[in-house]
């Protein structure tokens, strides 16, 4: 039975444009859907008869927040993968981990992912599985998604070369694995699981095998997941070879258009952007990832002079947090280092968090902002701390000094997923415990621990 639920004069981030701030509003949330948006409390009622009242004194709503990037078979390494070079921290970690990860481990290492990503007001992400050794461990990832009720988009990564032989390396029949794949989990009635494909980039996927993966997305409509300019030697090397940038080359092959979600995208050049701007790509900007791994500052500033859609991730373990709060936080100070410009502010991060997210992966329909007939993902912040008073600026605030603390309730689909700060749908205390022994018994299967 789906109860309505009446959230009741608060300050109600809409994120629509006609709506803006609400500073004394209202919401009704009715079969999952937002029935009402308004800043009639009593019209709410009498139309709706609510059958729960959740009062909003010192408290704000903001749409849920998106995260376009994450790798969650990542999350039960942290102790290893911490101060060590990115081409260290790939072969000498991430593949022997993969190696030794099964479905069991990947679910749990997954919930451990969400409860951080929950708690801390992330109702909608996107999780890449992209070195098949164990088709079931991607089976693992959309158990604990659905368990937990988050929003989650599985984007299947496809290579053909690049990685050890261990690996599955042949591309038709890591297609023929994510058709599978798709055909159980893709839940196009309730949206709350969507499968979708990768391009890891040119280091592990040759040109037949991108022919093969755009052939596929074009007929199935998918959101491609494109890993493109991260690292600057690459980057360098590619130009050698072909005498031209990624994006140029992208562009040549007929590959980029709007259902394109460029990852990272460091090193792009004026021109690159122009060409990612004219085809309708929007960038998956993960700021504290890119700073950790030695990639790079990508040229944000310059890209919202451009135009171009840009929405944040935490980019699995190299962020080190799953708290979305602190990767906008970030991206606002990142770039004001060296010059101050009116383009990058907190609303326009804001944006990038939630609606901009949204519209990259093409479910700005359903999410992203508070608007009548769309889904109920929704966060109740409680602005009665020490670092959110006064609260009068709205954007300063949610960008600069929300913590998960001030995280209160969290809705999916209009369903209570986290109530005092505490995620309810699961068997919170018992995860974090079986991740405890999980982790150290992963790390000596891995070998690790004898380093």
């Amino acid at each position: 039975m789906n109860e309505t639920i009446l959230l009741k004069d608060g300050i109600v981030v809409t994120m629509n444009p006609k709506m803006g701030i609400l500073e004394r509003g209202s919401i009704v949330i009715s079969e999952g859907r937002i029935a009402y948006v308004g800043k009639d409390s009593d019209v709410a009622k009498k139309n709706w008869h609510p059958d729960i009242t959740i009062e909003l004194k010192n408290k704000a709503v903001i749409p849920g927040l998106i995260n376009t990037h994450n790798h969650s078979f990542q999350t039960l390494l942290k102790d290893f993968l911490a101060d060590i070079p990115f081409s260290i921290w790939m072969n000498k970690f991430i593949y022997p981990l993969l190696r030794c990860l099964n479905k069991d481990l990947m679910k749990l290492s997954t919930y451990l992912t969400i409860i951080e990503m929950l708690e801390s007001g992330t109702t909608t992400f996107v999780d890449v599985p992209r070195f098949h050794r164990d088709f079931s461990i991607a089976d693992g990832i959309a158990e604990a998604i659905r368990d937990t009720g988050i929003r989650g988009i599985i984007t299947w990564g496809i290579h053909d070369k690049g990685v050890p032989e261990d690996f599955i390396t042949n591309s038709q029949e890591l297609i023929k694995a994510f058709r599978n794949f798709r055909d159980r989990w893709d839940d196009i009635i309730n949206k709350n699981i969507r499968v979708d494909i990768a391009n890891p980039g040119f280091w592990h996927l040759s040109m037949e095998g991108m022919e093969k993966i755009y052939e596929l997305k074009k007929k199935l409509g998918l959101v491609l997941h494109l890993n493109i300019a991260n690292h600057k030697q690459l980057v360098d090397l590619f130009k050698l070879r072909h005498l031209m940038s990624e994006a140029e080359f992208y562009a040549e092959k007929g590959f980029l258009d709007d259902r394109t979600l460029a990852v990272h995208a460091v090193w792009l050049s004026r021109y690159d952007l122009q060409i990612l701007k004219d085809y309708g790509v929007s960038i998956s900007h993960n700021p504290i990832s890119n700073m950790y791994l030695s990639f790079g500052t990508a040229p944000i500033v310059d890209m919202l002079e451009f135009g171009i859609n840009i929405c944040l991730g935490t980019d699995g373990l190299s962020s080190y947090t799953q708290n979305l709060f602190l990767v906008m936080k970030t991206a606002l100070l990142l770039h004001r280092t060296h010059i101050f410009s009116s383009s990058i502010n907190a609303e326009t991060v804001f944006r990038m968090g939630t609606i901009n997210g949204a519209k990259a992966l093409k479910i700005d329909d359903i999410t992203g902002s508070i608007e009548v007939g769309k889904m109920a993902d929704l966060v109740i912040l409680n602005l009665q701390h020490a670092n959110t008073i006064p609260f009068r600026n709205m954007y300063a605030i949610l960008v600069n000094e929300i913590e998960s603390k001030n995280v209160d309730t969290v809705f999916v689909n209009g369903k209570i997923v986290v109530e005092n700060g505490r995620i309810t749908i699961i068997d919170r205390d018992k995860i974090l415990e079986e991740s405890k022994k999980a982790a150290y018994e992963l790390w000596e299967r891995c070998g690790f621990l004898k380093e």
